[in-house]
């Protein structure tokens, strides 16, 4: 079974339900998560996931690169979806004596590659076959199907990226705001988020997360 993370450290009991094609088995770990068996949480020791998050099948999550991924309560990651944490690349070699080569040359420097930690707020739901390499991902955020979210991308609280958007890196996506297209854009025809989705959106969540467990025949945990 593939490995699983949560704020306890806990994998709980598997629990079956129908989805698609045959039966899918779920993790449910003790702060109630699920997590789809056929999902991959890459080092598992730095992902943490702080309750009642529900993780499909063929997500992958790469905590493996030693930077820490949180995602937070009432999340819902969509099957096939990878989450990467951000990088940059530094010099790995200071100025120094040392740094010429036999014939004086100049050596020119190694680049390391480092990693940002990631954090996704509550109550955010991540489309299917949706690939991120966020910085960070507010809360109450939507995001489609087939997207890409590019390297150090900051998407704030209460955003609705539509489905097939491409961020280019370093975007950054202010509060209730619309982003659609490739390249993505802010919509700046008025269509924005309303206000109320901070209260909307976090109801939505609990009730969606309800709704699955009772059909997996469970108990969500209220």
């Amino acid at each position: 079974p593939p490995s699983s993370a949560s704020s306890d450290g806990g994998q709980g009991e598997g629990r079956e339900g129908a989805e698609g094609e045959g039966e899918v088995g779920y993790i449910k770990t003790a702060a109630h998560n699920y997590v789809s068996r056929k999902a991959t949480i890459h080092g598992p020791q730095n992902v943490e996931l702080r309750g009642k998050t529900i993780i499909e099948r063929g997500v992958n999550i790469y905590g493996d690169e030693g930077s820490k991924i949180r995602i937070g309560r009432y999340c819902a990651i969509g099957e096939g979806v990878a989450l990467t944490p951000a990088s940059y690349v530094v010099d790995g070699m200071d100025d120094d004596d040392n740094t010429n080569d036999d014939d004086g040359t100049k050596k020119e420097k190694e680049k390391v590659v480092k990693y940002l930690p990631l954090i996704i707020g509550s109550n955010t739901c991540i489309g299917c076959n949706t690939t991120s390499q966020a910085a960070a991902i507010g809360s109450s955020v939507i995001i489609g199907d087939n997207c890409t979210i590019g390297n150090r991308c900051i998407i704030k609280d209460c955003v609705y990226v539509e489905g097939g958007s491409v961020l280019p890196d370093d975007m950054v996506v202010p509060p209730f705001a619309v982003v659609r297209g490739c390249p993505a854009r802010l919509v700046t025809d008025g269509d924005v988020m309303p206000e109320s989705c901070a209260v909307v959106i976090p109801q939505q969540r609990v009730e969606e997360f309800g709704d699955f467990v009772r059909k997996l025949g469970g108990d969500g945990g209220h």
